[in-house]
């Protein structure tokens, strides 16, 4: 075994999620998206503050013994950053923001949000759809909260603005199930299943 095999690089999943609470059920999976990243040998790279189902999943992945890593804007207090951190990384703009989320990231999770986490999606689709980008797009669907971007996206494409195949770039996830089973499949991919059995 080579030096490149026994350092070999972990599993990223990039979480894009509302800063604010939500309901108990939004609660209730990104609670279990941090266990699952953790508990699969993956690391968790999401936007390193503190508040909503940001805190929810980071304390539950810390608690399960996942590594961290938080990409925050500048000006954000120490008081608003996660304080288990593995790896804190400081941007100047949204833009540059989600570019090293993307980078940094074998898999993108998109959980219940608001226009901030909208705007992840959306440019992680673009990418994926337009220009190539070879990441899962994993789109946590509780109680249907997400149906009427669904909606807008079939009216686009019956529209011929966008493919009419666009759903094939989404795995859409609409259970705590099926959720677990998709990380499973990227820690497999990426990570030789090695952590498999612990979800």
């Amino acid at each position: 075994m080579n030096s490149t095999d026994t350092h070999k690089k972990m599993p990223a999943v990039a979480v894009w999620c509302a800063s604010t609470p939500g309901s108990n059920t939004h609660q209730q999976f990104a609670d279990l998206a941090g266990k699952t990243i953790a508990n699969l040998g993956i690391e968790l790279v999401y936007g390193g503050t503190t508040g909503g189902l940001m805190t929810v999943l980071a304390e539950s992945a810390y608690a399960n013994g996942g590594t961290l890593t938080g990409i925050s804007l500048t000006g954000i207090e120490k008081s608003e950053t996660f304080p288990n951190l593995k790896k804190h990384i400081i941007t100047k703009t949204l833009g540059e923001r989600k570019e090293k989320m993307a980078s940094l990231a074998d898999a993108f999770l998109i959980l219940p949000g608001g226009l901030g986490t909208l705007d992840e999606f959306i440019e992680a689709f673009t990418k994926v759809n337009y220009l190539g980008l070879n990441k899962p797009i994993l789109l946590v669907n509780p109680e249907n909260y997400w149906a009427p971007l669904l909606s807008m996206f079939d009216t686009i494409a019956a529209n011929g603005y966008i493919d009419q195949n666009w759903r094939k770039h989404i795995t859409l996830i609409q259970n705590a199930a099926s959720m677990i089973q998709a990380l499973q499949t990227i820690s497999n991919k990426t990570n030789g299943g090695k952590n498999g059995n612990k979800a």
